[in-house]
């Protein structure tokens, strides 16, 4: 095995994530289809990749192909990858005629001597995409044998921060830069956006930021694109704001302190599971924009 398990991707200390990781590793092992369930911005093909880097196959080629708005299927390309790993990205966007195609090679796959494994990749419920026709029965039921599903950063919040600094650290060294430091006022914005495009939208948040602010330390002004308008105030007790906004800037301050949600929920003195729906609750909706003082 090649044993591959260094990418930022991986960096969680969430539990539905590490479960994740965990069958897909062990999936991995097996010759059995995989199917990933996640959402867009998820960078499967990197968990593909792990896959393929911790299997039999690991020595031979990988092949990743976008289904979405795919017209042909590469029978060149699919030929190479013989023996090695076949990664459909969104497969359920593949069009009808496209899907009768590739049935037929995987059948042709199945007759080669050596097994080429193929992982598939969608946002969709293709469940119920076969029971209504979309999607062709046989082919759902030949790549969905092993499904995982893959949870969206939002249901993870404590990976928000260890996702950021560790992209700090790893874009600053492209660019040929000192990594700043992350502002604690950063640090909550980051940690109540609802991050709609999963980790490629950090990745793009946090490269942006280091491209135009050169200075020593990441504000909240490196971040405006993703902030609502109240995120910049800071709340005082004595202030004329409800106790839920004291709550709110409270909780989001002690996040971007704490390692995680259990160590922060002992501190407030609740709940991990109460300290989860609060942060649920005041993250607010993508495109929602909050009037100072008041709540939602």
């Amino acid at each position: 095995m090649c044993e591959r398990l260094s990418d930022i991707q991986f960096v969680t200390s969430s539990a539905s994530m590490q479960r994740a990781l965990d069958a897909l590793l062990l999936a991995a092992r097996s010759e059995a289809p995989i199917m990933l369930r996640a959402e867009i911005g998820s960078e499967v093909t990197a968990l593909a990749r792990l896959a393929h880097d911790n299997s039999r196959h690991c020595n031979r080629p990988f092949l990743a192909l976008s289904c979405h708005l795919m017209t042909e299927l590469p029978s060149g390309a699919l030929a190479a990858v013989s023996g090695g790993t076949l990664f459909l990205d969104e497969v359920g966007d593949l069009a009808g005629t496209l899907q009768t195609k590739l049935v037929h090679l995987l059948d042709g796959l199945a007759t080669q001597g050596e097994m080429t494994r193929v992982i598939s990749a969608t946002k969709r419920d293709l469940t119920q995409d076969s029971c209504e026709g979309h999607f062709r029965k046989d082919l759902f039921f030949r790549l969905n044998v092993l499904e995982i599903r893959i949870p969206p950063l939002r249901e993870r919040p404590e990976d928000i921060l260890p996702l950021a600094r560790a992209l700090i650290a790893s874009l600053s060294t492209d660019l040929g830069r000192p990594a700043p430091t992350l502002s604690e006022e950063a640090a909550a914005a980051l940690l109540q956006h609802p991050w709609p495009a999963n980790l490629r939208e950090v990745k793009n948040v946090i490269e942006r930021a280091l491209l135009l602010w050169p200075g020593d330390a990441l504000n909240l002004d490196a971040f405006s694109e993703i902030m609502p308008m109240n995120d910049h105030r800071r709340y005082r007790i004595g202030d004329d704001v409800t106790l839920r906004d004291l709550d709110r800037e409270h909780i989001s301050r002690l996040m971007t302190r704490v390692r995680s949600l259990q160590s922060a929920a002992a501190i407030l003195g609740i709940d991990k599971s109460t300290l989860w729906r609060r942060l649920k609750q005041y993250r607010p909706e993508p495109g929602a924009a909050v009037q100072p003082g008041k709540t939602r």
